[in-house]
């Protein structure tokens, strides 16, 4: 009968299953992380038809609210821009808000869009800005 160390066998086991974890743990957060250089960075001009500015420059919608956002709150739309071709960054930055915001209001404006720098992923990322109109 041939002399096995069992030891040997159980540690050599336990460190390829150790680093056959910490691979599969690597490759899979690497693309599945949202990447923070893709949030949306919104920019409004002052005045009661103010101009949205963003960078990365090109969004799938843009929505815009009466008030502050928060979390909880039940925020009224009062304008949007959203492409037609369904989720591709087709809106290009700047675009001017066409209605007359109410001076002295506080206002919130979200950009959405996502990233297109994995084939096997999409990430959504969003940027919010909240503002007063002078």
């Amino acid at each position: 009968m041939e002399n096995v160390n069992y030891n040997k066998l159980q540690k050599l086991g336990l460190t390829t299953l150790l680093f056959s974890s910490l691979f599969i743990n690597i490759g899979c957060s690497g693309i599945h992380r949202l990447d923070q250089s893709q949030v949306p960075k919104v920019r409004v001009s002052s005045g009661q038809s103010p101009t949205i500015t963003w960078t990365p420059h090109n969004a799938y919608q843009i929505n815009l609210y009466r008030g502050k956002r928060t979390r909880n709150s039940r925020l009224g739309e009062v304008w949007s821009l959203a492409q037609e071709t369904g989720y591709k960054n087709k809106l290009s930055s700047p675009v001017t808000v066409d209605i007359t915001l109410e001076k002295g209001k506080t206002y919130t404006v979200v950009v959405q869009r996502k990233s297109g720098r994995f084939s096997n992923t999409s990430q959504r990322y969003i940027g919010v800005k909240t503002f007063k109109v002078k």
